[in-house]
């Protein structure tokens, strides 16, 4: 339902929704825990952890994405830098 609403969206909402919402904090703990798993198996707190930060990751990519696609539809030009973030961003 989000994804689909967002075509109802303004641009300036939009541009906003296209700002990454996986924070710093979120990214360093996620790869705190990848690189523990890579070397013990994880505790189930852990685990847990784990999925919930892949989930945020991957509903901010997501988010990112259809913001960026909307905006591109309505003609507007996208940076570079911003297709960059969400195609890189995207192998993890």
């Amino acid at each position: 339902g989000e994804l689909a609403a967002m075509h109802l969206f303004g641009d300036k909402a939009l541009w906003v929704a296209a700002e990454p919402s996986f924070s710093p904090a979120e990214e360093r703990r996620l790869e705190q825990i990848n690189s523990a798993e890579g070397k013990r198996e994880l505790t189930p707190a852990e685990s847990a952890e784990q999925q919930i930060l892949i989930a945020a990751y991957r509903r901010s990519v997501l988010l990112r994405a259809k913001a960026l696609a909307i905006l591109a539809q309505r003609g507007h030009r996208i940076p570079i830098t911003a297709q960059a973030k969400v195609t890189s961003d995207g192998g993890k």
